[in-house]
């Protein structure tokens, strides 16, 4: 249940010294019509997929809406509109269903502490 910065880091994919201010920005220079947006995850996608995989996907997930609020955030400064900013919706779509595999994952362990300790991680997240 205990994650670490090291679980973290694995997740993003990047160490330490790569990491900077550039990944709350979008690939600044690109022209609209270049930037590619994928789709959100369906909650049966996410079933499937083990804890280690759902803690990586939230990780990068939550990276991503960091990136699109400050790059509207960037733009409403700029008197601009954001490129496709239906992705901050994807983003919080697909973690809210994370949140529900995880609740149903909870709801369904047998074991009584673990049960109410997942419950209190889903919450807190």
């Amino acid at each position: 249940m205990e994650r670490t910065w090291q679980t973290t880091k694995e997740a993003a994919g990047r160490n330490l010294a790569t990491r900077g201010l550039d990944d709350f920005f979008d690939n600044v220079g690109e022209k609209e019509e270049e930037i590619v947006v994928g789709r959100d995850w369906k909650a049966q996608e996410l079933r499937n997929k083990s804890f280690e995989d759902l803690h990586k996907l939230w990780y990068v997930l939550l990276k991503e809406r960091n990136m699109l609020h400050t790059q509207k955030e960037l733009m409403r400064s700029e008197g601009k509109r954001m490129a496709k900013p239906h992705r901050i919706r994807l983003v919080r779509k697909s973690m809210a269903r994370i949140k529900a595999v995880l609740w149903e994952r909870a709801l369904a362990e047998e074991d009584p502490h673990k049960q109410s300790e997942l419950k209190v991680m889903v919450h807190t997240m």
